[in-house]
């Protein structure tokens, strides 16, 4: 926002105290949204993709009207995490009962669970055409809840594909990491592009960002 100098002293404070007012009035009324990412890929492969999904779908969802708790954030209370007292495994207790009370926790108006399942590779050989293609997939779901009730708002299972096409005039070198992230970003463009289609949403989003 842009505060054009005033002359007169009590005109520009005035101005600077309503501007500020507005910034206020404009960030209190975002909806807030909690992000975690567990990356079971991490658990059988070598892999650092829940940092860059959830800095992609962070950033994803700021840019789409929402103010975003960050998932070190989540991570740090889930580690106290409590349910009646009871102290439960952090990353086994993400039921829509437990998401809803560590939302209010958070203060938080949703939650919103990425799960990276799984990433595969295989190659179709054909040499008749002196090629091979190399296909690369990952499977991952998201939930979104609600910190007013234990129900799910949405939730989807998604694929992500890559296919590369090598010859043995022409190769293409990729990591396996940046195959992943490139996956990942598909896969947070969904998801975003997924609620900003949502009717719910239309309601309550900003119009600058629907």
């Amino acid at each position: 926002m842009l505060i054009k100098h005033s002359k007169n002293p009590f005109t520009f404070l005035c101005t600077l105290v309503l501007s500020c007012a507005t910034l206020q009035s404009s960030a209190s009324d975002m909806q807030s949204v909690a992000l975690f990412v567990d990356d079971q890929i991490k658990k059988s492969q070598d892999s650092n993709s829940a940092i860059y999904a959830r800095e992609n779908l962070s950033a994803s969802l700021s840019g789409n009207g929402f103010l975003v708790i960050t998932h070190e954030t989540v991570g740090k209370s889930l580690k106290n995490f409590s349910i009646d007292g009871k102290s439960t495994n952090p990353y086994a207790s993400l039921s829509d009962n437990s998401i809803q009370t560590l939302s209010q926790q958070l203060g938080a108006d949703y939650f919103l669970l990425l799960t990276l399942n799984s990433f595969s590779s295989e190659i179709k050989d054909l040499p008749n055409f002196d090629r091979k293609i190399y296909t690369h997939r990952l499977d991952a779901n998201f939930r979104l809840a609600s910190s007013l009730n234990s129900g799910t708002i949405l939730g989807k299972n998604i694929s992500a594909t890559k296919r590369i096409p090598v010859t043995s005039k022409i190769s293409i070198q990729s990591g396996k990491q940046s195959i992943i992230n490139e996956l990942i970003d598909e896969i947070a463009g969904e998801i975003v592009e997924h609620i900003d289609k949502t009717e719910y949403f239309k309601e309550i989003l900003p119009r600058c960002c629907i």
